[in-house]
């Protein structure tokens, strides 16, 4: 008898193991992006693609850079679609970051000669984009919105340059968005960029990082710079 009810004990163990593995990974809800910043903008379709791999469907949500820091701390939104390393100073709350980066971008100062005002050399930087405000720290430059509004400062001759994303100045000055055309005047650093969820995401996490490593997802964000 104590045989018979040892084996019934296993059984039931051994079933409530399966069912704990088969139990469905935990999706986010929402993560947050940058709003009109062409790079997240180029990454959420393809990042999408692999979350609907991995079984979820989350929802893309566009703030102000900083504005998605704070909500993802007040636990308004489940991840950051994609950061530098230094955000993880400004996380008040567990977090876990993806194995590996979606990609490395190289960020550089970028500029052109033909300044109105060449005795006075003034740049640009976008407010909510962590390296650029930490770059412009002490430094004779302007903080705008969005990478619009300061093209469009650089464009009237307001600014002799700007900081970019390798990546995004290319994009902008294929579509014409630029003039005149800026040239690199120094490059700054080459960064991975690495995605964010919330801590009890863990697990997705590992997953997402899986499917990362085993696609060649993120290549055709930079095809169009070859």
């Amino acid at each position: 008898m104590k045989l018979f009810f040892s084996l019934i004990l296993i059984l039931l163990l051994s079933l409530n193991r399966e069912a704990v593995a088969q139990e469905p990974m935990t999706c986010p809800d929402k993560i947050s992006m940058i709003e009109n910043y062409v790079l997240a903008q180029l990454t959420v379709s393809i990042l999408s693609e692999i979350y609907e791999d991995a079984g979820c469907k989350p929802e893309f949500v566009e703030y102000p850079g900083r504005r998605g820091v704070f909500y993802f701390n007040k636990g308004d939104v489940d991840g950051e679609i994609f950061r530098l390393k230094i955000i993880e100073k400004s996380y008040e709350r567990n977090f876990v970051r993806s194995s590996v980066p979606l990609f490395s971008v190289t960020n550089s100062v970028w500029h052109h000669t033909n300044n109105a005002n060449p005795e006075r050399h003034i740049y640009g930087y976008v407010i909510g984009i962590k390296w650029q405000e930490n770059y412009a720290v002490g430094k004779d430059m302007i903080g705008f919105e969005s990478y619009e509004k300061m093209y469009a400062a650089y464009h009237n001759n307001q600014l002799t340059g700007f900081l970019g994303t390798d990546v995004v100045v290319i994009n902008a000055i294929q579509k014409d968005e630029l003039s005149p055309v800026p040239i690199v005047a120094e490059n700054l650093f080459e960064a991975p960029l690495f995605h964010y969820l919330g801590y009890e995401y863990t697990p997705l996490m590992g997953h997402i990082s899986e499917l990362i490593v085993s696609g060649n997802y993120f290549s055709e964000i930079f095809d169009f710079t070859q």
